[in-house]
């Protein structure tokens, strides 16, 4: 009997907690506000990571250059069909 009293005392129920009507409605309709939220900054993160992207490429093309060597064709699409201009002088 007092092996169950103490595994009761250990195992204690966690509290009932009480919550206001503003805050119940404000929980369940914030969904979509978190949301929106979670979104925006998901957004502006990817965006911070295309900048810092983009700045290394910079980096790497001024060392290219200090280096003498051609610069590597970053975020460029170059085409394989791609017909030579020849121009009329």
């Amino acid at each position: 009997m007092a092996r169950r009293a103490m595994l009761l005392l250990t195992h204690a129920r966690p509290s009932v907690m009480s919550l206001s009507p503003t805050i119940i409605r404000e929980f369940i309709t914030g969904f979509r506000k978190r949301k929106e939220e979670r979104r925006k900054e998901a957004a502006e993160k990817q965006k911070r990571k295309e900048l810092e992207a983009r700045k290394q490429a910079r980096i790497e093309v001024r060392q290219a250059r200090r280096r003498g060597a051609p610069p590597r064709s970053v975020g460029t699409k170059v085409s394989l069909n791609a017909v030579p201009c020849r121009h009329r002088g």
